[in-house]
């Protein structure tokens, strides 16, 4: 499937980055056991505005929301976790920090083309007036098809498309981070 950003900015999402941070979140272990009711949120920082990830979808409507507060003062390699839907208080590693100070850009997806060459059945080339159409034919392979219809070099046409699928975007000129 695809990952779309939907916010700040709305654009495609690099799957393999996406995949990364919930396999990174998925990882995250419970240190210690600080607190199974907790009434103020507020010492941990867990209130207000806390670091969110929320995890959801799939088979199961509920989200999961991470909440991630200050830093243990005893050891500052930890820091304070609950999740939203509970009381209790935990500790996890603080490198979880790192994992989820991104910028939307650093999620974005840097192909210009997202379509793999094989899901490429068709291209057409346009200057003004002048354009060329060229067509995938099952068993027979590339044929331009416009504006008139003559085999084309297959190997030069997989060559080109590996070239513009290859293609990645450097900078964003709506920069979101």
């Amino acid at each position: 499937g695809f990952w779309y950003i939907q916010q700040p900015l709305a654009g495609r999402a690099d799957r393999n980055a996406v995949r990364a941070l919930i396999e990174r979140l998925l990882a995250l272990r419970i240190q210690g056991f600080i607190s199974d009711s907790t009434a103020d949120a507020a010492p941990y920082g867990l209130d207000g505005s806390p670091l969110m990830a929320v995890l959801g979808g799939g088979a199961r409507d509920e989200d999961q929301t991470l909440l991630i507060g200050n830093p243990l003062e005893k050891d500052p390699q930890l820091v304070y976790v609950r999740l939203q839907s509970e009381k209790s208080v935990y500790s996890a590693p603080s490198d979880i920090l790192a994992a989820l100070n991104l910028t939307p850009d650093d999620l974005r997806d840097r192909r210009l083309i997202s379509l793999p060459t094989y899901d490429i059945g068709r291209i057409r080339l346009e200057a003004g007036e002048r354009y060329l159409e060229l067509a995938w034919k099952e068993d027979e392979g590339w044929y331009v098809v416009e504006p008139r219809e003559w085999k084309a070099d297959d190997q030069r046409v997989e060559e080109a498309l590996a070239a513009w699928t290859a293609l990645r975007i450097e900078s964003f000129a709506d920069r979101a981070g």
